[in-house]
């Protein structure tokens, strides 16, 4: 079974007939407790994605090849955003 890409696309085994799909390898055996992704036009082996946190997440450094975790950014925890000087008072 031949497999083909274009410009990155997930590997498929027919192609949809215009010029610029490529053969490529077919996907390398899996060792248990691993995954396999299909990233930046080549087959990574890796570990799972670990479980993200609260107000963090795990993103994969195809450079580096292993998996960061990084701040959300723009992330508000609304338990700490209602200070008191976001509450207004109700008159009755």
């Amino acid at each position: 079974m031949m497999l083909y890409t274009k410009n990155g696309s997930f590997p498929s085994e027919k192609t949809d007939g215009s010029s610029g799909w490529v053969e490529i390898s077919q996907p390398p055996e899996i060792p248990v407790g691993k995954e396999l992704a299909w990233l930046n036009f080549q087959w990574v082996v890796r570990d799972p994605k670990p479980e993200d946190r609260y107000g963090y997440q795990w993103n994969w450094n195809h450079d580096q090849k292993i998996w960061i975790e990084y701040p959300l950014t723009g992330f508000h925890d609304t338990a700490q955003a209602n200070t008191t000087s976001d509450i207004g008072v109700l008159n009755v």
